[in-house]
């Protein structure tokens, strides 16, 4: 009693979110009209929305352009509709085939929730509709609607072709196990191709697969493909397959459309309605505005971030070239001022004189130099523009006068002295590693 009422309310529970679940949608541009196609929030029901979309795609379900977002409720009530409509044409038919078809609307009718909480699917690997038949499997039978795989093994290599056979995933990997546990010290050979191939194509899509799906489906035909427990609507066209892009992370994005399935393990290529590929720069700024103007869709996907991060990486490469390519002529600029200043220090230090010895004059100039020597390095770090050195070097000398005047000199030999040092740092410049 106590395991039913819990089936029971784990049932009660599951409807209830059904009801409460609501979807995004999104115009596209698909074969020269526009179309609203179903979003995928975050682990949402791709079984039914794949499904939906390919409905959609055929013009075969009636959801209006204007629709913003549509219930998961009124979508199964959507598919209903059609799996009734589609079948009710019996005429010409026996009555045994009439009642027997009646039966299968029925039990489909009523397995429709379980599109909404994932459907079980057992793959086999000898061509692209190999598929143990289970109750969920008739419901894209009665829609015309394909259910297809790339997960296929190739003929060629006929020991791993024989070592799997016409098993299922399930069967196969029972019988990985049972290998394993007979021989504990290592598996035997057709244990080894079996393991391989599951390993080997994790993926669950196959060279093989793919060249299958390409020869096997009809141009212009949609279909749900199923890999890795996902659901997609596929479509093909001009012989290539593409997948609808229906993560809700897109939706302010409207051209892009499609991603194109040309590769195993390869990267992601993004696809317009139109069938050209989507350039990410023609509709960066867009994203940006359309976050401002629809804050409330906060579905904002990574690969927008990605886009208009690199966007401005690219903008601000040559400016940051530039900008190490000037740094050499800062530090030179920077030298000849301070070399002219140093010109200039004689007649200002020949007008005010005083006592003060060779050595504080000497003691005063090395500790300037060495103040103005990690304004040089960064200097030529940076880049920093001459119009700003010259300012820094001008107003700092300007600050510094006050106490070279009120530091008088006497004689000609503490000029001498200042000269020759400053002349000695110039020299030892050129060899001091820039940090």
């Amino acid at each position: 009693m106590a395991s039913a009422s819990t089936s029971s309310e784990e049932q009660q529970r599951q409807e209830q979110q059904v009801k409460d679940c609501v979807h995004r949608t999104k115009l596209i541009q698909f074969l020269g009209r526009t179309t609203p196609i179903v979003l995928q929030n975050d682990n949402g029901p791709c079984p039914l929305l794949a499904i939906c979309n390919v409905l959609l795609l055929r013009n075969n379900l009636n959801l209006s352009p204007d629709t913003v977002e549509v219930s998961q409720k009124k979508l199964l009530e959507l598919v209903a509709e059609r799996l009734t409509d589609s079948n009710s044409n019996l005429n010409d038919k026996d009555a045994g085939y009439v009642e027997n078809q009646q039966q299968n609307i029925s039990d489909a009718i009523d397995l429709l929730p379980r599109l909404a909480t994932g459907i079980d699917v057992n793959i086999k690997f000898r061509s692209l509709h190999d598929f143990e038949f289970t109750p969920e499997c008739a419901i894209f039978d009665l829609l015309d609607i394909s259910l297809c795989h790339g997960w296929i093994v190739d003929p060629q290599d006929t020991g791993t072709a024989n070592a799997i056979g016409s098993k299922s995933y399930n069967a196969l990997t029972g019988e990985l196990v049972a290998l394993e546990t007979q021989y504990m010290e290592g598996l035997s050979q057709k244990g080894e191709l079996i393991r391989n191939f599951l390993k080997n194509n994790a993926s669950q899509l196959t060279i093989n697969g793919l060249f299958c799906l390409r020869d096997g489906l009809k141009e212009s035909e949609l279909c749900v493909f199923f890999r890795n427990n996902h659901f997609s609507t596929m479509f093909k066209f001009h012989g290539e397959l593409y997948l609808l892009a229906t993560d809700q992370g897109y939706i302010n994005q409207p051209d892009l459309v499609w991603e194109k399935l040309n590769e195993v393990n390869g990267d992601t290529l993004f696809m317009t309605g139109n069938f050209k590929e989507f350039r990410a720069e023609s509709r960066a700024n867009d994203t940006l505005d359309g976050n401002s103007r629809n804050s409330q869709q906060s579905g904002c996907s990574d690969l927008q971030l990605a886009i208009a991060l690199q966007q401005e990486e690219s903008e601000q490469q040559p400016h940051r070239r530039n900008s190490q390519q000037s740094g050499n002529s800062d530090l030179q600029l920077a030298i000849a001022l301070q070399q002219e200043e140093s010109e200039q220090q004689p007649q200002r230090r020949n007008s005010q004189r005083s006592g003060n010895s060779d050595l504080q004059l000497a003691i005063a100039l090395q500790q300037e130099e060495s103040e103005q020597q990690p304004q040089r390095r960064n200097s030529q770090q940076f880049g920093c523009s001459d119009l700003q050195l010259a300012i820094a070097l001008q107003q700092q000398e300007s600050e510094q006068q006050p106490r070279r005047r009120n530091s008088q000199q006497s004689g000609n030999s503490d000029l001498q002295l200042a000269i020759a040092l400053q002349q000695q740092e110039s020299e030892q410049q050129p060899h001091r590693p820039s940090s």
